[in-house]
């Protein structure tokens, strides 16, 4: 988890947010979480497991950015991925839905 979000954190173009929801984990998640939450773009949750869909549902409340990319635990990203991503994305023709 610490790896996937350091690798939000680190990218050479940041991301406009990062929010990271502890789906009712049953070990010291909450606590690793809480210490990114003085980041300013970074915004922590905690709520009861109930499924990575529910997860995902509950963040778009919070939701402020155009585009969403999502991250388990035990994923992480190149350093240059929102980079890239941002260049691809805002290049899309207005008749193109992702």
């Amino acid at each position: 988890m610490q790896a996937a979000i350091h690798s939000c954190v680190t990218q050479s173009v940041p991301f406009d947010q990062i929010i990271i929801v502890d789906d009712g984990s049953t070990y010291s998640s909450l606590k690793l979480i809480n210490q990114w939450g003085n980041h300013s773009n970074i915004r922590c949750f905690s709520k009861t497991n109930e499924g990575k869909a529910k997860a995902l549902k509950y963040m778009l409340h919070f939701l402020t950015s155009d585009f969403v990319l999502e991250l388990d635990a035990d994923d992480w990203l190149d350093p240059d991925a929102a980079l890239l991503i941002k260049k691809h994305l805002t290049n899309l023709p207005s008749n193109v839905s992702l």
